[in-house]
């Protein structure tokens, strides 16, 4: 699955890039996130609830930041399993200054194996396209207010 899109936030950029690389932060975001433990500032676990037709349960999942380039880029692979399934994810964010605004461009793709793929894949996505844009609205209401 392939999802993409871009968003304003009313900070300045290295607000915006500190908040997005920063486990801890982006922890306060995330939508049905269980537990988090902080591996070391380019890594963390976390464990979020999954709730979709006959799945309920949790899935682990481990992140890493890569290809970052301060306060323009930055690359998060995520990888896990929980449920009897697979989870593998990459998501790609740039970072630019737009009249005293930053914007934020992003893109992910999922792939998902297992007993939650085996859902269909409307169901999967639009359940996807909706924790998505809670983690939008969380990430700039967090960056605004903070």
């Amino acid at each position: 699955m392939k999802f993409s899109g871009s968003f304003d936030v009313d900070a300045p950029i290295n607000k915006v890039y500190f908040t997005l690389t920063n486990p801890d932060a982006i922890s306060k975001s995330l939508p049905d996130l269980q537990s988090m433990e902080v591996l070391d500032e380019d890594k963390f676990k976390a464990k979020f609830k999954v709730g979709m037709s006959y799945i309920r349960g949790s899935v682990n999942l481990e992140f890493e930041f890569k290809n970052k380039i301060e306060n323009k880029h930055a690359t998060v692979l995520g990888h896990g399993s929980g449920l009897q399934s697979s989870i593998d994810l990459v998501i790609d964010f740039d970072l630019m200054e737009n009249n005293g605004l930053t914007k934020v461009d992003w893109s992910a793709d999922a792939k998902v194996g297992g007993l939650i793929a085996g859902v269909g894949s409307k169901l999967l996505e639009g359940s996807t396209k909706k924790q998505i844009d809670k983690l939008v609205q969380s990430l700039k209401e967090l960056i605004e207010q903070s």
